[in-house]
């Protein structure tokens, strides 16, 4: 059995106030104007395909996410969006009728990167295979490049965390309070609307019943000029996506965000939180990564 509660005492996430911490607005000249870590080079500035950063290690692609306000109990701007997207506080239910909370005592350095640099970076594709060297791979690929699935989520951490690997970043699979900041990203910016987050993402994802949609699992961005947003390829579709999320006291359930080909958009929008055991393996789960700078 699994136990995620971590070994922080819940009062060292509590600041004793309501209010948020403002790290950044929403203001085009700062939101594409972010830190680039040494190791990376800027590859693309434009507010509607988003600040991508390229490896010069390993030619992987990430994309800028700014955070507008975060507390240190594990909530971004509770107040607008908790109901939205069921955000939840870091080791209690304040915002939903069960417990959320992060599987990771690692989430506080991810908090102090954020307060440094005003948000994170996320892969701009899930994880795949490149069926070329058998090895995982975070690249676009148009014949031999497939996401990786039939994973569970300890094999997905364990992928994750070496991705990229240096003195001034690390990977992982994205905490749920990550995946709501790229959600909240993705309506303040205007790029996409409530209800194709909340309600029905087809028209952006490659679910059962989108426009074109193949049906099936896709080569890692095959339809990323039909299904990204903001530089993010298939957010909503191909596979759902591993986080490091937990429901329950003793977290016996992790949670999977964003779509899958195998799911209608108006049944399984973006925005929804999926419940599976940490050992669940399927064909329609796979995981992305965050980045953040130490």
């Amino acid at each position: 059995m699994i136990h995620n509660r971590t070994n922080v005492k819940q009062n060292e996430f509590q600041t004793g106030k309501e209010e948020s911490i403002q790290f950044m607005t929403y203001s085009r000249k700062r939101s594409m104007n972010p830190n680039v870590p040494t190791g990376f080079v800027p590859k693309g500035r434009t507010w509607d395909t988003g600040f991508l950063i390229q490896s010069s290690t390993t030619g992987y692609f990430y994309v800028w996410i700014p955070v507008g306000s975060l507390q240190e109990n594990g909530t971004i701007d509770g107040v607008r969006f908790c109901h939205q997207f069921g955000r939840r506080n870091f080791q209690n239910d304040d915002f939903t009728k069960h417990g959320y909370h992060e599987y990771s005592q690692n989430f506080m350095q991810q908090y102090k990167s954020i307060e440094k640099y005003g948000g994170f970076y996320l892969s701009k594709y899930i994880v795949s295979l490149d069926l070329n060297t058998g090895n995982p791979t975070l690249r676009r690929g148009k014949k031999n490049i497939i996401p990786m699935i039939n994973l569970s989520f300890h094999q997905a951490m364990k992928i994750a965390q070496n991705m990229e690997k240096s003195e001034t970043v690390h990977t992982h699979i994205p905490y749920g309070v990550e995946y709501d900041s790229v959600l909240e990203w993705l309506l303040e910016s205007g790029i996409k609307t409530p209800r194709e987050i909340l309600e029905d993402s087809s028209s952006w994802g490659n679910y059962k019943d989108a426009e074109e949609s193949p049906q099936k699992l896709k080569k890692t961005g095959s339809r990323e000029n039909l299904w990204s947003a903001m530089g993010i390829a298939d957010l909503a579709g191909n596979t759902g996506e591993w986080t490091q999320e937990r429901h329950g006291e003793l977290g016996i359930q992790g949670v999977i965000r964003g779509g899958d080909c195998y799911q209608r958009g108006i049944d399984f929008p973006v925005s929804v939180r999926r419940l599976h055991n940490p050992r669940h393996k399927n064909q329609a789960i796979g995981f992305r990564v965050a980045l953040w700078m130490r």
